[in-house]
């Protein structure tokens, strides 16, 4: 936004309209311009330095500068405007600009390169349970911004070496760290299109793909844990009901053996005594049934 802010702001300097050559009034006759005698700038400033100090990435730093081909009518030089400024101390950086009104249609070129630009840490809030925080980390800025005419080209790149997220879970920190280091690279690129007018802004970065990919990895692997207690917790409840109906069973079957333990006693007792007063013992008394007997 401040890059296309300037390259507005150079239009105004420094318009595109084209300045008339002047004529001599007169009823005859046509006005011939040497080589020597060409149409030029009423002021021209063949080179100017720059020295100065500003704040980038909060840090305060050292510039030097040089201003070439700086005129009062641009559309008549031959040579474009040229500024270049580099940072002496501090953050290191370059920038280069270009203005050309040498044509019909005005070019406006801007170049900035900054190795280690410093990115305050972020937060991002997505409902109130959660939070991802960006710690603060270095980065490499590259700018490239080239107006020709009305016509918007070019775009910023951010490259982070190393990025460190936190979440408001530690599981999920954990997994953003194991995702961060398999791809330390992250590049954030800002593409212009459009008119200087209504400029056209797309973002894309590999950050959002990289925490997608942590988050859905973190969401599997906490239905997988959820499915696993849900399963140990159901296999509990199972053998708990098991035992339950074991030991029901059991003292059924021991409910049972105690009521008829005394009647079968009683039956023994009855056989034992029959036996013994007929002098016969069981194998005896089935051999004394009828021949048609159904016991036989």
């Amino acid at each position: 936004e401040e890059l296309i802010a300037w390259i507005r702001w150079t239009r105004t300097v420094a318009p595109a309209v084209q300045l008339a050559d002047r004529t001599t009034p007169r009823a005859r006759g046509i006005d011939v311009h040497f080589g020597a005698s060409a149409p030029r700038p009423g002021v021209l400033v063949r080179s100017v330095e720059l020295y100065g100090t500003a704040q980038l990435a909060g840090r305060p730093t050292e510039l030097r500068g040089l201003v070439t081909n700086l005129s009062s009518a641009p559309s008549r030089q031959i040579a474009p405007t040229r500024v270049v400024i580099e940072s002496t101390d501090g953050v290191p950086m370059s920038l280069t600009a270009t203005i050309d009104r040498s044509s019909k249609k005005p070019v406006d070129e801007v170049l900035f390169d900054c190795p280690v630009w410093l990115l305050p840490g972020r937060s991002l809030h997505a409902g109130e349970s959660f939070t991802l925080k960006l710690d603060p980390a270095v980065a490499t800025l590259n700018a490239r911004i080239r107006v020709e005419g009305e016509r918007l080209r070019g775009g910023v790149q951010l490259v982070q070496e190393r990025t460190r997220v936190r979440a408001s879970q530690e599981s999920l920190t954990a997994e953003l760290t194991r995702e961060l280091d398999k791809r330390p690279r992250v590049a954030t690129r800002v593409t212009l299109s459009g008119t200087l007018a209504r400029p056209g802004v797309a973002l894309s970065s590999t950050l959002g793909k990289t925490l997608s990919e942590a988050i859905e990895a973190h969401a599997q692997q906490l239905l997988t844990d959820q499915r696993e207690r849900m399963q140990a917790s159901l296999s509990e409840q199972i053998d708990h009901r098991l035992a339950t109906l074991n030991e029901l069973v059991g003292a059924q079957d021991a409910r049972i053996a105690t009521e008829l333990a005394g009647p079968l006693s009683e039956l023994r007792g009855l056989a034992a005594d029959w036996t013994d007063t007929q002098g016969a013992s069981y194998e005896r008394i089935g051999h004394q049934l009828p021949a048609g007997s159904l016991f036989r």
